[in-house]
């Protein structure tokens, strides 16, 4: 076990006192997973300034861990179901209310290596640099999840680099075109220099979105392979639950307006993008999928009506999850 009061001293000895950091653990759905994610965080070195557990789910409250885990771990609710970019946004108020200069948004269903928050904040420590992110591995099978980003245009697509592949030696930091939002570490005046995330997103794609504009406003993004996170992955919403095509659709469509380097071919891609997914609708709904016809044709429908953040009540399929 590691003696983290030695460690501290000697981290602070060698490179100083680290900046305030805030980790944050957005809960929703089954709170096991924040817990053992809040649990894996309490040995990191250097120590946070502040642990907080961002409950975003008004059907399960987050658990009140207080200092049962070692550490002050403050639970705060959002007052209903945000989505990634509210809950993150929520987060960050916190955090700089708290007097943190920096994030750490964690997914709740992640688990960080003890050593993973010390060269995060080393490559973070530029002041152009405006988000970092670690190298994320599969629980499953312990391969590569996510070894920094890239975009596919036309298609708008956040591409994760070395999907699959058995970790290797780490090298230094890189930059990317995303950071992914499993689990950023986020300077706070960057952050809200640009209004955080992009609150018609709701869940998906916001993380590409705010780091084309990190970018376009002259900060850098790293990656930085030395961190490791280790990720269940979809654990709030599933893998291919009726509302992740949704969303994954629909923001994919807003996130290609936005900022696609060249607008003809992406109003192209766009319309051949629509034929696509009305025959593939059809033949879902002539096979009794009509679920899953639902959520295709609700995502085509909003995204030409400009309907984004969560979706309507009235208009939700059958998915009960956010």
């Amino acid at each position: 076990m590691i003696d983290r009061a030695r460690a501290q001293k000697a981290h602070d000895t060698e490179v100083g006192p680290a900046p305030r950091v805030a980790v944050a653990v957005l809960h929703y759905g089954d709170p096991t997973y924040a817990t053992k994610c809040l649990r894996s965080t309490v040995s990191i070195v250097p120590a946070p300034s502040h642990w907080l557990l961002i409950g975003n789910d008004p059907r399960n409250p987050g658990p009140v861990l207080g200092d049962s885990l070692g550490v002050p771990i403050e639970t705060i609710e959002t007052g209903g179901s945000l989505g990634f970019a509210g809950g993150a946004n929520f987060a960050a108020r916190a955090a700089a209310e708290r007097g943190a200069e920096f994030l750490w948004l964690l997914n709740n269903d992640t688990e960080v290596a003890p050593g993973a928050l010390a060269p995060l904040l080393e490559a973070a420590s530029p002041p152009d640099v405006a988000m970092v992110g670690p190298r994320i591995i599969a629980m499953a099978d312990g391969h590569i999840w996510h070894d920094g980003g890239t975009i596919a245009w036309p298609e708008g697509r956040p591409v994760s680099l070395g999907v699959d592949q058995i970790p290797n030696e780490a090298g230094p930091p890189t930059p990317v075109d995303f950071v992914c939002g499993c689990a950023p570490l986020i300077r706070l005046s960057a952050f809200f220099e640009l209004g955080g995330f992009d609150e018609r997103f709701f869940a998906y794609y916001e993380d590409a979105d705010l780091s084309l504009r990190m970018i376009a406003a002259g900060h850098r993004l790293l990656h930085v392979p030395r961190a490791e996170v280790r990720h269940l992955g979809s654990a709030s919403t599933g893998t291919r639950s009726l509302v992740t095509r949704y969303y994954a659709l629909r923001n994919r469509r807003l996130f290609r307006d936005l900022h696609a380097p060249n607008a003809n071919v992406a109003k192209r891609h766009s319309a051949r993008e629509s034929r696509t997914m009305r025959a593939r609708a059809l033949r879902y709904r002539l096979s009794g999928r009509s679920d899953e016809a639902g959520a295709i044709r609700s995502a085509l429908a909003d995204h030409a009506a400009g309907r984004f953040g969560p979706k309507a009540p009235s208009a939700r399929t059958s998915d009960p999850k956010r």
